[in-house]
C-alpha cells in the first residue's frame, strides 16, 4: 500500500499549527476574560474536525494503523463526552469545584492534549516521509542518430 508523501504531511502540519496557535491564545485570554472561551472552543472544534478527517483519510487511503487507533480513541472520547453531559446532574452533586474541574478537563485540557499529540505525530511522520516522486521529462533530441554513426570501409 502506498504511503502519504512529505507534501501531504507538510500541508497538515501547517494547517494544525495555524489552528493551534489561536486556540491556545484564546485559552489564555479566556482566563482573563471569559468571552474569549467561545473563540478558543471554535478553533478547538475546527482542529478536531480537521484531525478526524485527516485520520479517516489516512486510514482509508493509506491504511495507516496509527491513525486507526487515533480514530478509535477519539470515538471513545466523544462517547465519554456524551455520557458525561447526560450524567451532568449527578456530577453537579459532587460540588461546584469538582464540576468545574471535570468540565475544564474534558472540554479544554483533554481535547487540547489530543490536538497537540496528533500534531506531533504528523510532524514525526512528515520527517520520515519521502518526497513525491516526480517523473523526469524526456529530453527530445533534434539530431538524427544516423549522423553520429560513421561507416568506414
Amino acid at each position: 500500500m502506498k504511503k502519504a508523501t512529505k507534501g501531504i504531511y507538510t500541508f497538515e502540519q501547517i494547517l494544525y499549527t495555524l489552528l493551534l496557535v489561536p486556540m491556545f491564545i484564546g485559552h489564555l485570554l479566556a482566563i482573563l476574560q471569559e468571552d474569549f472561551l467561545l473563540f478558543s472552543m471554535f478553533c478547538q472544534l475546527l482542529i478536531g474536525i480537521a484531525q478526524l478527517l485527516s485520520g479517516l483519510l489516512h486510514l482509508v487511503t493509506y491504511n495507516d494503523q496509527k491513525r486507526a487507533k487515533y480514530l478509535g480513541r477519539a470515538l471513545v472520547f466523544v462517547i465519554l463526552l456524551i455520557f458525561g453531559s447526560i450524567g451532568l446532574e449527578y456530577i453537579k452533586l459532587l460540588g461546584d469545584g469538582i464540576t468545574v474541574f471535570i468540565g475544564i478537563l474534558f472540554v479544554i485540557i483533554i481535547p487540547s492534549g489530543i490536538a497537540i499529540w496528533y500534531t506531533i505525530q504528523t510532524n514525526m511522520d512528515r520527517k520520515l516521509a519521502k518526497p513525491a516522486i516526480k517523473k523526469n521529462k524526456q529530453i527530445k533530441q533534434n539530431e538524427d542518430l544516423l549522423d553520429d554513426i560513421q561507416i568506414t570501409r
